[in-house]
This record gives C-alpha cells, structure tokens and sequence, in this order.
C-alpha cells in the first residue's frame, strides 16, 4: 500500500514540473483539458516511474525502505541479542567446587556456616577424624566458621577477618 502512495506522489512531481514547463498564462487555474494533457502523458501507476528522467525516485525509495526492513533491522536486532548473550555468558561466574576440610578426631558434630549458606549451619561428614563437605560456590570472597560441637572455630589454615562486632571469621577468597 506504501508503495502506491510512493507512486502517486512521484506522479504529483511530475504533474508540477509539466505545470511549470507550461507557457503562463494569466489564469493561474489549469483547464480540465491541460490536466487531462499531462496526466494523459504519464505512465501507469503499475509502470516505473522517472523523475527528471535522472533519478528513479520510487526505486531509490523502494530500495531503501526495503534495505531498512529487511536488512539494517535484523541485523540491528541480531547484534543488540550477540552483545547481550555475550554479555550474559561473560559476566556470569560458573560455579566452582570448593571442598572444605577440618581434622579434629574428638569432635562428634562439625557444622559450617557463612556467607555462602546465609549463616545457616550446614553438617559435614566425618571420614576418619577429616570433617569435609563440597560446595559450588560462585567466585568471590566468603567469610565462614566452622561450629565444633556447637564452638565456633576459626580455620586455622585460612585468612581471618575480624568484623565491626568484634567476631573474627575465617575468609577464602575463590
């Protein structure tokens, strides 16, 4: 349907450029007959249509608003969801397996909490005297303690950071 009103003013163009190629007069009103004259001496509107027999006005239109919607716009779209997809992949961390281990052969319960499971105690499994667990655990720095039988306990093999309360927890930076 664009393309139609494209034509049609094209044919407007001419009509005026026909208009001012004709003799003045001093009727500045065209007859029926001048405007059937010039209109006679157009193409058809299903024809292409030239315009100062230099340019093909309704082709260059047409070419370029076939070029916007069927390529600059997909391509637009496409490279916006690489870039965002890209992003996404890049900036988000995989997990990493993080095993925790503390030897202490007398106690009966070993729990750890921290940062990574909301200060929620969670219990790790005995294999002779090792108390361990495997957690995945996103890169960054986690603060922790261990609870011996209910005692908070520092990990002597990891830094310490001591808070605004007073309390010192052990650090591990993944």
């Amino acid at each position: 349907m664009g393309q139609k009103y494209d034509k049609i003013e094209v044919l407007f163009k001419k009509i005026y450029v026909r208009v001012q190629q004709m003799p003045q007069t001093t009727n500045p009103l065209l007859s029926y007959q001048d405007i059937k004259n010039i209109v006679s001496k157009l193409p058809p509107l299903n024809q292409e249509a030239y315009f100062d027999d230099k340019k093909n006005i309704l082709g260059f239109k047409v070419f370029l608003s076939d070029l916007i919607r069927y390529f600059f716009i997909p391509v637009s779209v496409t490279v916006i969801f690489i870039v965002v997809l890209l992003n996404y992949i890049n900036t988000s961390p995989k997990n990493i397996e993080v095993t925790f281990q503390i030897k202490y052969t007398q106690a009966k319960v070993v729990q750890i909490t921290g940062d990574f499971t909301k200060w929620e105690p969670i219990l790790l499994t005995n294999k002779n005297g090792v108390w361990e667990i495997s957690l995945k655990l996103k890169p960054g720095e986690y603060k922790y303690i261990y609870l011996i039988d209910g005692k908070p306990y520092i990990d002597p093999q990891k830094d310490v950071y001591g808070d605004s309360f007073g309390t010192k927890n052990s650090v591990i930076y993944i």
